[in-house]
Formats: C-alpha cells, structure tokens, sequence
C-alpha cells in the first residue's frame, strides 16, 4: 500500500465506529455544560478507551488512509475527531504505547497566550508557563506534548503527565459549537520533568505540528461540509413542496450545487494538503505551514456557506432538539452542524446563514 492509497478496511472501521459510537456519544456530549462534559463518568472516556482498545491509536496507515478516516470520524462529531486524531500524537512522540486510560494532546506553541519556559535543574527540567486557552482535549487529556524554549530562544518539545505536581487547568471553553472538544488552558507552575522528557526539537519539528494541526483542522472541516451536504440532499429526495419533491425545484437544485461544488474544492485542497504535509513530516522535512493554514482557512470558510444552505432548506423543518426527521424515523441535525462551523471558522467576523448566493425564488423561505 502506497501513501496515496486509502485503506478500504480503515474508511470501513471508519464509518461504522463513527456512526455506532461518535455520533451519538458527540449528541449526547452537545447537550451537556463544559464542566459536566470533562467530568469523570463523562462518556468521552469510555468512547476514547473503545477506540483504544479497538487499535485506533496503534494503527500504521498511509497519509491517505488518515485522512479518509478523519473525514468520517469528523461527519459524526468534529470536535470527538479533533480529540481523537490528537490524543496519540504525545505518546508517539516519547516513544511509549499508550494506555485505554491515556489520552493526549498537543500544543505547538505561538498561540493566543502561549509561553512555556524550561530551565535546568540538576538532572532534568522545571516547566513554567502557560499554553494558549484553545488546545484541543486539555479539558479531558492525562499527558500533553507542549512546545517550550530553552537557554533564550531554543525550541523543545516537553512530554508532561498532566497528573503532576504544579499542573492546573483552566475551565473548559465554553464554546457555541464543538462542545465535545475540550479545549482548555494548561498552567504550569514549576513543574519538575525527567531528562528524557524534553528534548531540543529537530530543525523543523515545531512548524510540522503547526502545519500537521491546520491540515487536519481542515480536513475536520470537510467532514462537517460533508455530513450537511449529505443530510441535506437525503432530505431533499424524500420532502415534498408544491406536489413535487424538493429536488425537483430549480432553486434547491442550484443551492445543492452550489454546495457540493464547494465540498469537492474543499476536499480537494485539504487532502492533497493534509497528504503532502505529512508526507513531509515522515521524510524529516519541513512542511509549509502557509499553505495548511490557507487550506484550514478556505475549508472552514467553505464548510460554513455548505451549512448555511443546509439550513435554508432544513432548517425549518426542525424540532425542538434541532433534528430533522427522515422517512425512516433517523435523524439529521442540522443546527448543531451551524453550530460546529461557525465556532471552527477562521474569519470571526462573518455572520451566520450569509450564503453567497441570493435565491432566485421564494421556494426556501417558504419551507421555513
């Protein structure tokens, strides 16, 4: 099997763990405050011990295939995916096999409010400083890999057990969307690591994970286009406006291509992008940080016009809990996707439900 070559056994384990498990432990996570989300008995933890225990974390695949089971696992729930897809980067890196119990996450460095220091003492390090408020599974995570300087303006990378002493979290964000992200603030107050818990990053090293974090950021975003287009264009041959399904109308239909035009220029971009960089990363080079970053930024941008439209033509048609209900008593929900994409999208300032394209007829507003 090349790089290039998806598994049809990983997008199969793929798709029925993330429609068995990801997506209903994801809904049931939504429903919950931030607090009680990352509490222990939270269903997060079983959820990451199954996918231990099922190989998730041990598998060896191609780029390719990593990036066909992140799209899935991101169409049932993005933040789970995000979670799942960094937890195992810490243990990787230290060289250790993870554990059903352990779960990890990563913080690169040079975000909002990140500044980590280390200093020698004795044999080993004290860790001082804290990461940016927004990395992904701190809320939840028992290890973090998180980038520092050393003697000035050296880089390094520090595997932290985040059970030691002088360790705190902040509170869970508490975000509109990707409620079951967990993203939170590690502070580190003079906490004392081994010698073989830090280590001076390779030329390169740092950018990769920054390159590796927006890459995959971007291929979350395409796993959320993907499940609104879907769920959208189901409902479309199965409702009925005016005595005629709602695909049979001129202006469903061009919304509808509007959106899988956008879908497939956002795959496009994000898989050649998520496939390159760590391609990249596993020959020892440099990946471009620049081109994942505008890969992120277009695919979270897109992703949120997909759902925008998915709204206008099903958003009327949801009940109380925001679901829409097929013909055979499944279910799509539609707001919680608005939700996700507006709290992954790169540009703040862009309104919810500003869809491109004007409608040309009164056909969707009318099924609202």
């Amino acid at each position: 099997m090349t790089a290039s070559t998806p598994s049809a056994g990983a997008r199969e384990w793929a798709r029925e763990f993330a429609e068995d498990v990801v997506g209903p432990v994801g809904r049931v996570l939504d429903r919950m405050e931030s607090h009680e989300a990352v509490a222990p008995g939270s269903p997060v933890f079983d959820l990451m011990a199954q996918a231990h225990r099922e190989g998730f974390t041990r598998l060896t695949l191609s780029r390719m295939s990593e990036y066909v089971m992140l799209e899935e696992l991101a169409g049932a729930d993005a933040g789970l995916a995000a979670v799942m897809v960094t937890s195992p980067g810490p243990f990787r890196w230290a060289g250790i096999p993870g554990r059903a119990e352990w779960i990890g996450c990563c913080a690169p460095g040079r975000g909002s409010g990140s500044r980590v220091r280390a200093v020698r003492d004795g044999g080993g390090w004290l860790l001082t400083g804290s990461t940016s408020a927004w990395v992904t599974g701190a809320a939840y995570a028992t290890h973090a890999l998180v980038a520092c300087a050393i003697e000035g303006s050296t880089q390094a990378l520090a595997f932290v057990p985040l059970h030691r002493p002088g360790v705190r979290r902040g509170p869970p964000l508490d975000l509109l969307g990707l409620r079951a992200q967990g993203r939170a603030r590690i502070v580190l107050d003079r906490v004392r690591l081994g010698p073989e818990e830090l280590a001076v990053a390779r030329p390169g090293e740092v950018d990769g994970m920054r390159a590796l974090a927006h890459a995959a950021a971007a291929v979350i975003a395409v796993g959320i286009a993907r499940a609104a287009y879907d769920g959208t264009l189901r409902l479309a041959h199965e409702d009925v406006f005016d005595d005629r399904v709602l695909v049979e109308h001129d202006d469903v239909r061009r919304r509808l291509m509007r959106m899988v035009v956008l879908l497939e220029a956002a795959r496009s971009i994000a898989s050649a992008v998520y496939v390159e960089t760590g391609q990249r990363i596993d020959a020892g080079e440099t990946p471009s940080v620049q081109h994942a970053a505008a890969a992120h930024a277009f695919a979270t941008q897109a992703t949120s016009e997909i759902v925008d439209c998915a709204m206008v033509l099903c958003g009327g048609r949801s009940d109380a809990a925001g679901a829409v209900e097929y013909l055979d008593g499944s279910a799509f929900h539609p707001q919680k996707l608005l939700r996700d994409a507006q709290s992954y999208t790169t540009d703040r300032r862009r309104r919810a439900w500003d869809s491109s394209r004007t409608p040309t007829r009164s056909l969707a507003s009318s099924t609202l």
